[in-house]
């Protein structure tokens, strides 16, 4: 990522936990550029003492304010979680997907036109900093996006893009 950017997360569990510590560990974004957002107000409470970040239980909140979103959330909430987001994501966010189980043109077709995704598959080492992400870019994302995005979770471990 060669600036830092605006940062919104949907779903605060130990995924994004741990991608949020690499992040800011590496200096990708700075606290006051993140917003996270999650229905459990035990996890956002968590993130703002542990972080200090910002959070909110408005996902779309979240979005509109984005110029990086990352979708963290069970498949089971995938759904609602993405109609919930049509019209708040625009060509001006890069949005990275690591919900287990929802493909990629699924994710692409419920954000709406203009969507730049990138699908991203992390193992469970991330959690220690020490694992690998596959990524893959939508039919929208740049190779600029792929980038940003291996970058994003090259915090964590290592990124290999994948077709």
């Amino acid at each position: 990522m060669t600036k830092k950017v605006r940062l919104g997360m949907i779903g605060c569990g130990q995924m994004s936990e741990a991608l949020l510590r690499g992040v800011l560990s590496a200096k990708l974004v700075s606290p006051e550029q993140v917003l996270v957002s999650d229905p459990a107000d035990d996890r956002r409470t968590l993130f703002v003492r542990s972080y200090g970040v910002r959070a909110c239980a408005d996902n779309r909140q979240a979005a509109e304010r984005a110029e990086l979103l990352l979708l963290a959330v069970k498949p089971q909430v995938a759904g609602a979680v993405l109609s919930e987001l049509q019209g708040a994501v625009g060509a001006h966010t890069l949005v990275l997907s690591v919900i287990t189980g929802v493909r990629l043109v699924r994710i692409e077709a419920e954000l709406g036109k203009g969507a730049r995704v990138v699908r991203a598959v992390p193992n469970t080492p991330v959690l220690v900093g020490a694992g690998v992400t596959a990524i893959a870019g939508g039919v929208r994302a740049s190779p600029a996006d792929v980038r940003t995005a291996a970058d994003f979770f090259g915090a964590v471990g290592a990124a290999i893009e994948v077709q």
